[in-house]
């Protein structure tokens, strides 16, 4: 949740630097995406119910009873369209506040005060005793107008997540006919109203980066007694996609915090996912390469897509990056063609065989994507 005006953490001017508006954005996508899906698989159903090759009472009860369900539908993807509506404009609305209360600030330090992180104020001129008053008053001012936009940032936050509460709760009241199971809303309510302070490991104190990061380790260990392969075992396809999807979640949160915590001049100790760098570049290259080569067929996962997005995930340095490509490529297909340095400052992981058309791409920032293509032209640039 984010700070309530009157309760919860004092604001601060990172807190205004830092608040997001992103999930909102993404949550008004997501909404229209699933009321969209929804009113058209029911509508292919409702159709293949009345074109089906039966006739009797039975089927006009079947006819009757879907047609009731789309009707359903329909008012659920409209409440999610209103939601959604309203989570694109509560984020317009937060990013013309948090504007504001930052053109607050900057509107004072041109003035000649220092805006300090619990928002208070100093004068930074030197002045004669007939400017003190005046400049007071000036300072005054500043003070209260930065409070006040930082206060309507915090209003508009708790007003966006309210209203989104409320049509989570109309959401969740829609029934089938005949009582059957609540269409039970996503939590685009306060899970969705998500609090720099609380979600964004940029703004957290060393204490709760180091809490966080104690709380990662227990769901790392976890994970990996329910999914690592080398303690499970190979896993089933449906039990293997929810692990990925879990994995990709706890590094995220990894990378995030231990870029927190090097803020702090603190290299954490402690497990790491199957994808950190907790160890060695060779041997979390090695595990990656294991884990690829284990992905079980019909899952329909690509292993040289999981490959690119787990050394991704490692934010390496570009050279670090293509060495761990290579090493997990090698492990997970046997042999790689080695290393070539493009004149466009990419790098490119060549498979051993290049009629097979696909390598790994390098960028400077460390990303790996999957390149595929004619790889015989970079066979000049290798070594």
């Amino acid at each position: 949740m984010s700070p309530a005006a009157d309760s919860g953490p004092v604001l601060t001017r990172s807190l205004i630097d830092g608040w997001q508006t992103q999930h909102l954005t993404d949550t008004a996508a997501w909404l229209r995406s699933q009321a969209s899906q929804s009113r058209r698989l029911f509508d292919e159903f409702h159709q293949t119910v009345k074109s089906a090759d039966w006739a009797g009472d039975a089927k006009d009860a079947a006819v009757d009873l879907v047609g009731a369900d789309v009707s359903v539908v329909d008012r659920q993807s409209a409440i999610a369209n209103e939601a959604a509506d309203i989570a694109e404009q509560g984020a317009v609305d937060l990013q013309a506040a948090k504007r504001d209360a930052l053109g607050a600030i900057g509107d004072a330090e041109s003035d000649g005060f220092s805006v300090a992180e619990d928002l208070s104020i100093t004068d930074t001129r030197r002045i004669d005793v007939l400017e003190t008053r005046v400049r007071h008053m000036a300072m005054t001012a500043h003070a209260e107008t930065i409070q006040w936009r930082g206060e309507q940032l915090v209003q508009a936050d708790a007003l966006v997540g309210r209203r989104l509460s409320e049509k989570a709760a109309d959401l969740d009241g829609i029934r089938f006919e005949g009582g059957g199971a609540t269409i039970h809303a996503a939590s685009f309510g306060s899970d969705f109203k998500q609090s720099p302070l609380s979600d964004d490991p940029r703004l957290l104190t060393k204490e709760q980066a180091l809490a966080a990061w104690e709380k990662l380790q227990a769901d790392i260990a976890s994970y990996n007694s329910r999914c690592a392969v080398n303690i499970v075992g190979p896993l089933p396809p449906p039990q293997y996609s929810a692990c990925q999807t879990e994995l990709a979640s706890l590094e995220a949160q990894e990378a995030a915090l231990r870029a927190r915590l090097a803020d702090f001049g603190i290299q954490p100790d402690g497990a790491s996912t199957s994808g950190g760098t907790g160890g060695d570049l060779t041997s979390t290259a090695t595990r990656i390469g294991n884990e690829v080569a284990a992905i079980p067929k019909g899952t329909g996962v690509s292993q040289n897509e999981t490959l690119a997005q787990r050394v991704t995930a490692l934010h390496l340095s570009q050279a670090d990056a293509a060495e761990a490509a290579n090493i997990a490529s090698r492990t997970a297909y046997g042999a790689t063609g080695g290393i070539a340095n493009l004149p466009d400052g990419t790098k490119m992981v060549l498979p051993a065989m290049l009629q097979q058309r696909v390598a790994m791409q390098v960028f400077p920032d460390g990303s790996v994507q999957v390149f595929r293509g004619d790889l015989m032209q970079f066979l000049p640039y290798i070594g």
